[in-house]
């Protein structure tokens, strides 16, 4: 079994996955497993079959789902997302494998650089607002380099190192916020199961930009709301809902007096109006494993399920990802 599968979603053009599949071939770590998702169609005309697996996502499918059907089909004890159009260089993968010997790490997350200017930090991993928001870390490199190895709140779906028993314990992804969100949520489920994250400086990874999922007016109101409510009580009530307010408040503002203020809040509203959706959500998460507890991953959840394979072999080299998807 490989002790590392590098899984690249592929949701834009053919060059930036053939430059990022590059950039992993020449750098990858020994015994490791290189798969990539597509959705588009792509004809591997570099013959590279025998080093890399093709798998084929669903036509429109986002970097999550992309992400999620290569998880499916990879073999290995820890994954490494790296969304297509980000390079590697030599030995980035180690520093952070490393962690993995702690059994209380699910994720780590590498150091996302700019690629034209490399002093620039991109991204050093995600932290979540009280009122209901998701934020990219950004800091002064010299200061990340200088404090080390140190705990975050999350990783950014665009580059992460997971322990795969960890994705399985929390069941993956979730549907139910929306692509842009997805990580947030993740990061809230592992804190959750007792697992930490960590940021590693020295596994770096460079990138032009990060992708962003656009989605309509309503959906981005809905996804924000049930992101809130979903994680509120960790917070703290009082503290969740004055801070929630201030947040809907300022969105409402700032997107005045575009009509599409309306199909947010409309999109809000709905949301909050749902409480089964969220009874439903804490019975879930009240069945989930804590850390080290290889149990049960069988609980019925809204997560994208990684734990094994969902058709009865592996999808070989260009075949079609088997679609296996709950939604709340």
């Amino acid at each position: 079994m490989p002790r590392l599968a590098i899984v690249i979603p592929a949701i834009g053009t053919a060059e930036s996955l053939e430059a990022t599949l590059l950039a992993v071939l020449e750098n990858r770590p020994h015994d490791c497993e290189v798969i990539a998702v597509t959705n588009f169609d792509y004809a591997d005309p570099y013959k590279l079959g025998d080093e890399v697996r093709f798998v084929a996502a669903r036509d429109g499918a986002d970097l999550v789902a992309c992400a999620g059907a290569a998880i499916a089909v990879a073999r290995s004890a820890v994954i490494h997302v790296l969304a297509a159009g980000c390079q590697v260089g030599e030995d980035w993968a180690e520093p952070a494998l490393e962690h993995f010997a702690d059994l209380s790490v699910g994720a780590v997350a590498p150091l996302v650089l700019q690629s034209d200017r490399q002093d620039r930090v991109l991204a050093a991993g995600i932290d979540y607002r009280a009122g209901g928001a998701r934020r990219v870390r950004v800091k002064k490199l010299a200061r990340i380099t200088a404090a080390g190895t140190t705990a975050v709140f999350g990783v950014c779906r665009q580059a992460a190192f997971f322990r795969r028993s960890a994705l399985e314990a929390v069941g993956g992804w979730t549907t139910a916020v929306g692509p842009e969100l997805a990580d947030i949520e993740l990061a809230w489920a592992m804190r959750r199961a007792g697992y930490r994250t960590l940021l590693e400086p020295a596994a770096c990874v460079y990138a032009k930009a990060l992708p962003t999922a656009q989605v309509g007016a309503f959906r981005q109101g809905l996804y924000s709301e049930r992101l809130f409510w979903r994680n509120a009580a960790q917070v703290g009530w009082l503290k969740a809902l004055a801070a929630h307010a201030w947040l809907v408040a300022c969105d409402t503002v700032v997107h005045l007096p575009h009509p599409s203020v309306l199909l947010r809040l409309a999109g809000r509203a709905c949301a909050a109006a749902d409480y089964r959706h969220y009874m439903r959500h804490a019975h879930q998460q009240a069945e989930v494993p804590p850390a080290g507890d290889d149990s049960d991953r069988s609980a019925k959840s809204d997560h994208l399920r990684i734990d094994g394979d969902h058709t009865s072999r592996p999808a070989a080299s260009g075949e079609r990802a088997p679609r296996r998807m709950r939604t709340a």
